[in-house]
């Protein structure tokens, strides 16, 4: 009121652009949240298609599979451990494998005959070798921290499966000891046959020759005394190799290219289950990897020890066989004549019995006392030492109990040859390269799962239950024979 017509419509005038200039912000903020939102939105959508295409790699990346060389190595190394060379390994392998294992060897031969026996002898060699290979791939590169048989079934299985690995290898160590300890004996009442002792009371003085070395409690520490005894096993084929060279075949020698007249098909696998046991080593040799300075030489080592085993086995076999056809002895050293040859190879051969005893003894020991005292394994106390002690003369005694109640060299070998050899030497490597593998999505060579499936799916039960069979039907006939356990009606040695 009592404005004048200019002022009404200049008022009019500036309301009028104020409304202007808000609906124009208005647009304004309009088209900049639009924007806002188109673009937002844009990059949400590229962030999922990245988001999806990233899985659809990963998934595509999951299942292409690697290969075994490919995979880094990765073992932890500890210099207070990890001591032994390839060359020292080498020895190791060839004084805990190579035995006195070869000595059953030329009656193993003689059953089967020149070409059944010289191809198993071949034959055994190349697939106790390929099985150590297998166990060098999977501790190296698919578990490398695994240690031991039981810890690769707890990796790769778990652990019901890992307690059955851990007591199968217990057993077969435990059962090992008393063959070594019977094998000392053996040639301790070849060497002095004179004595006249009772087989029960030279093996009491095996035992008690056995106790101090045993107190030693590393395999680099062994390892020199497993060069001593690799050369003295040398020593004893080629001395028994001359000795039967020069006396000459006695008359009437009996040889055949195929098996013995009267062989059954149980005994033939009996004979195979001797050449098993002659090549095995197998659940010792992660324990050898820990103790390397570089594991992965570990199969060069095998390759080298497997190759001369093979070459010493098939030579004194083939002469011993050419030499004394089947009257070859159970035992070879009672075979030769009487005199100081004889002599000097089974004193050799009860010092190879005995650090064959001491390298198998090692992991079965360490396994026992760290169960009983975990906190002293590893050290230099005196504790350890007596927990050391207490192990060593427990497992000796029953070693001494065993080899008594079965007191017959060549069968014994063959049911531990079935027994224990078969599983180690077949079964198990297979089975944790493939598993391994599996887990680890590495690509098996055609070759490799063929011959897995084949140590595992044939070889195995095929010589565990044949050979176990006509292992014991032995045991249970020549047990008359050889009188009763701790007797002394025993009196040779064969």
């Amino acid at each position: 009121i009592g404005q004048s017509g200019e002022e009404r419509t200049a008022r009019r005038r500036r309301v009028a652009g104020m409304s202007r200039v808000r609906a124009g912000s208005n647009s304004s903020g309009d088209l900049r949240r639009s924007k806002l939102l188109s673009t937002l939105s844009e990059s949400h959508l590229i962030d999922a298609l990245s988001t999806s295409s990233s899985t659809h790699q990963l998934a595509e990346s999951e299942d292409v599979l690697c290969n075994l060389k490919s995979l880094p190595w990765e073992v932890p190394f500890d210099e207070r451990i990890n001591r032994s060379t390839w060359v020292q390994t080498t020895f190791i392998i060839t004084a805990e494998v190579m035995g006195a294992g070869v000595l059953g060897l030329p009656f193993a031969l003689s059953r089967l005959g020149w070409a059944l026996g010289l191809a198993s002898l071949v034959l055994f060699a190349c697939t106790a070798m390929y099985a150590g290979v297998l166990l060098a791939r999977v501790r190296n590169f698919l578990q490398p921290h695994c240690v031991s048989y039981a810890d690769l079934a707890q990796a790769l299985v778990g652990p019901r499966f890992a307690a059955l690995t851990r007591g199968c290898t217990s057993v077969t160590w435990a059962l090992l000891l008393p063959y070594y300890l019977l094998a000392c004996t053996n040639a301790i009442r070849a060497a002095f046959p004179r004595l006249s002792w009772c087989p029960s009371k030279v093996s009491l003085l095996c035992a008690g020759l056995l106790l101090a070395p045993l107190q030693l409690r590393d395999l680099h520490a062994l390892s020199y005394v497993c060069t001593l005894s690799s050369a003295c096993m040398f020593t004893v084929v080629g001395v028994i190799a001359i000795t039967f060279l020069v006396d000459g075949p006695p008359t009437d020698i009996q040889t055949s290219v195929g098996p013995m007249a009267g062989q059954t098909f149980l005994d033939a696998y009996s004979s195979f289950g001797t050449i098993i046991f002659a090549y095995q080593g197998q659940s010792i040799f992660c324990e050898i990897m820990r103790e390397m300075r570089d594991s992965r030489q570990f199969s060069f080592s095998l390759t080298v020890a497997n190759s001369v085993m093979m070459v010493v086995y098939t030579f004194i076999s083939a002469i011993a066989y050419a030499t004394h056809g089947t009257d070859i002895k159970g035992f070879l050293p009672a075979s030769m004549r009487e005199g100081p040859p004889k002599v000097a190879v089974n004193v050799m051969v009860a010092f190879i019995a005995i650090v064959s005893y001491l390298v198998t003894g090692q992991p079965l020991h360490r396994l026992i006392h760290f169960s009983l005292s975990p906190q002293t394994v590893d050290t230099p106390s005196a504790a350890a030492a007596g927990w050391w002690l207490v192990i060593t003369s427990v497992l000796l005694l029953f070693s001494f109990v065993v080899a008594n109640a079965i007191p017959f060299f060549e069968d014994l070998q063959a049911l531990l040859g079935a027994l224990t050899g078969a599983p180690i030497v077949f079964a198990f490597p297979a089975l944790f390269y493939l598993r391994g593998c599996h887990l680890k999505r590495v690509r098996v060579a055609p070759f490799d799962k063929a011959a897995c499936y084949a140590y595992a799916g044939v070889f195995f039960p095929l010589f565990t239950i044949l050979g176990v069979v006509n292992a014991l039907e032995l045991i249970a006939r020549h047990s008359g024979s050889h009188g009763a356990p701790f007797s002394c009606s025993n009196a040779s040695v064969d």
